[in-house]
């Protein structure tokens, strides 16, 4: 093989100085670190804590009631204190809204159920929600 280009032929001519000196059979020095290994472990996503949070889309889409085509947003989901929210997809544009479903976690049964949806809900008000988790509105 003729190399034509003179960078090229010093990262050949590296890259071969390279892979002879890994496949040398030198034993390392005493003090040489042991190389690092790297293991990867697919993470589970988090067990749901006596809260239901993280409440998951398919958790909250299960008992979401929605009709065919509409979906819960994943990025949208909120949760804190066995409350949770979830902004909707709609199957196109024009049906799309702009309000949310509140759910509300059962620690007993460990389900999730559909209280209601809005965009601007009171705390309290007929779901009940507490102030305390920031998905509802203290003032209206």
């Amino acid at each position: 093989m003729r190399v034509r280009n003179p960078l090229l032929r010093g990262l050949v001519a590296g890259t071969a100085v390279f892979a002879m000196s890994a496949c040398s059979s030198q034993t390392p020095a005493a003090d040489t670190a042991a190389p690092a290994t790297a293991t990867t472990q697919a993470s589970a996503p988090a067990a749901p804590a006596a809260n239901g949070c993280p409440a998951t889309a398919s958790a909250l889409q299960k008992v979401s009631g929605l009709d065919a085509g509409y979906k819960i947003d994943e990025s949208s989901i909120k949760c804190k204190e066995n409350w949770a929210t979830a902004a909707v997809t709609a199957p196109s544009i024009e049906q799309q809204g702009d309000g949310v479903i509140f759910f509300q976690y059962d620690a007993t049964t460990g389900e999730w159920a559909n209280k209601g949806e809005g965009s601007d809900v009171p705390c309290g008000g007929d779901m009940g929600i507490p102030a305390s988790t920031g998905l509802c509105n203290p003032d209206a």
